[in-house]
């Protein structure tokens, strides 16, 4: 398992190895394939304050209650927590192989 992190996340990326043999170090690297097991939520937009900032922007995300949250809001504009494609992330991690 192999610990990926931009700075505000983690994420852990499995390896599943290939059924073909491999007898060099740069053949079992190129039979490896990295993948997301599973996983939810996208990562926080830039510059929105960090682990902290991202959990007052998921709050006021989720109906905001006060002048502050709506200015959140407004200034996340169309980001959606909820628009991670598992299946587009793990295409996109096999085509780097």
């Amino acid at each position: 398992m192999i610990l990926v992190t931009d700075g505000n996340t983690t994420s852990s990326l499995k390896r599943s190895l290939s059924p073909r043999p491999a007898n060099t170090i740069r053949s079992v690297w190129r039979a490896t394939v990295p993948v997301y097991p599973d996983a939810f939520n996208r990562g926080p937009p830039e510059d929105c304050g960090g682990i902290p900032g991202y959990e007052m922007l998921l709050t006021a995300l989720s109906g905001p209650k006060n002048a502050d949250e709506r200015d959140l809001v407004e200034w996340a504009g169309d980001f959606d927590p909820d628009q991670f494609d598992l299946d587009a992330i793990n295409a996109r991690l096999k085509r780097m192989r």
